[in-house]
């Protein structure tokens, strides 16, 4: 993926999508159990690619705004696209 001129849509833009449905979420009797939330970095980010996937944003504007690393947002858009909650826009 071209991280500069890729931009990306949500391909269901109304609410949020149930993630655990899709395995990128864990389930919320295991964070309540265990007291550890390792993945909270990584879900803010995948929150922040979502949340901005409308096919006017590009990676960098996600990163400025979000203050993630570019390449790991590319990197959890490919699992979005691998899973159909996204589509990709070449410019």
């Amino acid at each position: 993926m071209e991280v500069n001129s890729t931009k990306v849509t949500r391909t269901e833009p109304r609410g949020e999508p149930m993630l655990s449905k899709y395995d990128l979420y864990h389930r919320q009797n295991l964070r309540r159990n265990t007291n550890i939330d390792e993945d909270q970095e990584l879900r803010s980010a995948m929150m922040w690619v979502l949340n901005m996937a409308d096919g006017q944003n590009q990676f960098i504007d996600m990163a400025e705004k979000s203050s993630h690393n570019i390449i790991d947002l590319a990197k959890i858009s490919h699992k979005l696209i691998d899973v159909g909650l996204l589509t990709e826009e070449r410019n």
